[in-house]
């Protein structure tokens, strides 16, 4: 799994710029959070918003909704690859650093 900030310029081409959203200021002005999982699948978000738009009642919940699919899927590898509960390594001959590791590396 990959997660990356960007900017407009630095979206890879695979992403359709054309259906970001746009601020009024430009979708060219905002940041990206790009999460590239390891199926390949990707999700893409932005903080294209007017300032004044940024509330309490404003729904965002896609940012909860993100880290909990981004948490799922973590610990899910972390099962396959030897964390009995996703956290906890069940494997004796060595120690959780290299899990971790392995995790990173991907």
């Amino acid at each position: 799994m990959k997660i990356e900030t960007l900017n407009y310029e630095q979206l890879p081409q695979n992403i359709n710029k054309e259906s970001l959203s746009d601020n009024g200021s430009g979708k060219e002005y905002a940041s990206y959070l790009l999460i590239t999982h390891d199926d390949g699948e990707q999700d893409i978000f932005s903080d294209a918003m007017e300032p004044e738009d940024a509330r309490f009642y404003r729904d965002l919940s896609w940012i909860s909704d993100t880290i909990l699919k981004v948490y799922t899927k973590a610990k899910t590898v972390g099962q396959n690859v030897g964390f009995a509960d996703g956290y906890e390594c069940a494997c004796d001959d060595h120690g959780v650093e290299n899990h971790l590791k392995e995790f990173l590396e991907e």
